[in-house]
């Protein structure tokens, strides 16, 4: 291998790729990168990775975004003994999206990806969740009232809160678990 040409995730990756969502056991194929040396070497993904996809998506943290589709904009991948210990979660609901915005800062900054628990939407209950609403595609902190109201509030001081009472349009897509910050040093 040479390193030369372009690299489909459809070959490293191939049920990611069919739309098929985190996976478990995946048959990976080698491919090339460089090291930390600056040599072209072969990589050859652990069959004990968990891989996840990291959607071609913003959620807002703000006034919301539209959902035009999704893809697979790249693949983070741990073992499941990492990912059930840090994160408390089955890496086959996880899900990674970006965050736009600064309405839920200092807890989830601009540009970081956030990690998504879909199974969480079985039974909901109040924390920061990625939902769907009149078009939208929102991150925000949930709190779910009496009377079907749900309580919408930003982290940041500068986003007043507001009520609402979810209708056809409203929907769960899973609860955010924990943020992936890079920070430059």
């Amino acid at each position: 291998t040479t390193g030369a040409g372009t690299m489909c995730k459809s070959d490293v990756f191939p049920a990611i790729a069919a739309g098929s969502g985190a996976l478990v056991a995946v048959e990976p194929q080698p491919f090339t990168i460089t090291n930390l040396e600056g040599r072209q070497v072969e990589f050859r993904p652990s069959k004990d990775l968990c891989h996840m996809p990291i959607l071609d998506l913003k959620a807002s943290c703000g006034s919301g975004n539209f959902l035009n589709g999704e893809s697979v904009q790249a693949v983070f991948s741990a073992t499941a003994s990492w990912i059930r210990r840090e994160l408390g979660a089955n890496p086959e609901d996880l899900s990674l999206v970006f965050a736009d915005g600064d309405s839920m800062a200092d807890t989830i900054k601009p540009e970081e990806i956030v990690i998504v628990d879909r199974s969480k939407t079985r039974r909901p209950g109040d924390g920061i969740w990625i939902f769907l609403y009149e078009d939208g595609l929102f991150i925000k902190r949930l709190q779910f009232m009496p009377g079907k109201q749900v309580k919408v509030k930003s982290d940041n001081p500068h986003y007043e809160p507001y009520t609402m009472t979810p209708d056809d349009s409203f929907r769960l897509l899973g609860r955010v678990i924990a943020a992936l910050p890079f920070r430059r040093l």
